[in-house]
């Protein structure tokens, strides 16, 4: 597998998934892509990052660490504040395969309340830290009111590559309809997406919906 495959909808196959309970492709408009980011909030690079989809005209979608919110609750409230949409990446990044039924339920729901009741937007997605469900877990997103947010183009940031790859990597990705994952906790995301941004004004960044 290169850095760009979608081993995810492989997954989301493996398990049963249905129509309308995950995403895994972005919008459909002419040059939309949807940016997401997972792991934050980080004072600094979160930031950065919103800086960068804004300059270029977009907004992203940032999947949130309950216990980062909580240590962090000004720059969840400033992240939906400037249009950027706010969703679950569970209360501790555990990997959720491995969690029984009822500590998995307690990583789901006590991040979805904690977001809004924090920024005071709905909680409507969820992406589980590494990709990582197993058959059973899917209807229990879906019961606590959320979808499953996979995706399709994956430039590997969280490996260590500078801002100049990231964009390269970005530029050659060929995925209809394009979904991306990043990490705002990385201070290469921001640098990336400016050049990205510059190389490719025809690309404009729209929230998952």
């Amino acid at each position: 597998m290169n850095h760009l495959t979608d081993y995810s909808a492989l997954l989301w196959v493996r398990l049963g998934g249905g129509r309308g309970q995950a995403a895994r492709e972005g919008a459909s408009g002419p040059g939309e892509w949807v940016f997401t980011f997972d792991d934050g909030p980080e004072p600094g690079p979160t930031q950065a990052v919103a800086d960068a989809l804004e300059a270029a005209g977009g907004r992203g979608t940032f999947f949130v660490i309950g216990e980062k919110v909580r240590r962090e609750p000004a720059l969840a409230r400033e992240l939906v504040a400037r249009g950027h949409r706010v969703e679950n990446h569970s209360m501790s990044h555990a990997r959720c395969s491995r969690l029984g039924l009822k500590a998995f339920l307690a990583e789901l729901n006590d991040s979805k309340k904690l977001i809004e009741d924090v920024t005071g937007a709905e909680v409507r997605w969820f992406r589980p830290p590494f990709g990582a469900l197993r058959r059973g877990q899917v209807d229990a997103v879906v019961g606590a009111g959320m979808r499953v947010a996979f995706w399709n183009v994956n430039p590997k940031d969280w490996m260590g590559a500078g801002a100049a790859i990231l964009a390269g990597r970005l530029e050659r990705a060929r995925a209809k309809r394009p979904l991306v994952v990043m990490h705002d906790r990385l201070q290469s995301v921001g640098p990336a997406l400016r050049l990205f941004f510059e190389r490719r004004d025809d690309v404009r960044a729209v929230v998952l919906d």
